[in-house]
């Protein structure tokens, strides 16, 4: 909505921008790491839309485009760093970025979900959530649901989420 004009606030409006927003953090957690250069076609019609008005709406548009294409060429297994640039650069203008959610907080309970599922307890936080969900995976190829079950719940108790994918499971903290 336009800044000039009123905003309906509903409860199916927010859960409209949650789910965009999801949509958003999900596109940038299939890469790791950084992209390479932007798109400048992208950027220079993104801070158009910006300058005309303060055109947020229009500006998202271009947000959304990027990571609809930056999706199109990960699904095609293509090249997608600019895209990844160019999203992290809008995203960033906008303040729309995934915030980074470190896990030392959490470790203590990992490290003792890790211990009660027999997988290696690391120094390194990452390390101990990647050791259980290659467990994870290993129960699911087995067919032991039962141990797959456990370890995703007990990870998600400590605010990890699993995502199981094409290109196997990825993890993120919420």
């Amino acid at each position: 909505t336009h800044y000039r004009k009123p905003i309906e606030f509903t409860e199916a409006a927010m859960e409209d921008a949650v789910a965009s927003l999801n949509r958003l953090w999900s596109f940038r957690r299939r890469v790791s790491g950084f992209g390479g250069a932007v798109f400048d076609e992208l950027v220079s019609r993104f801070r158009k839309a910006m300058e005309e008005d303060f055109d947020v709406s229009g500006a998202l548009s271009v947000l959304f485009e990027t990571v609809r294409e930056g999706n199109r060429c990960l699904d095609n297994g293509v090249d997608a760093r600019r895209w990844i640039a160019t999203y992290d650069e809008l995203g960033g203008i906008l303040g729309l970025l995934e915030p980074v959610k470190l896990l030392g907080d959490i470790y203590p309970g990992v490290a003792d979900l890790a211990r009660a599922m027999g997988a290696p307890v690391r120094d390194d936080p990452a390390a101990t959530v990647n050791g259980l969900t290659a467990l994870r995976e290993g129960a699911r190829n087995v067919g032991d649901w039962t141990t797959a079950d456990l370890i995703r719940d007990g990870l998600a108790k400590h605010g990890i989420l699993l995502e199981d994918t094409a290109d196997g499971v990825r993890w993120y903290r919420r």
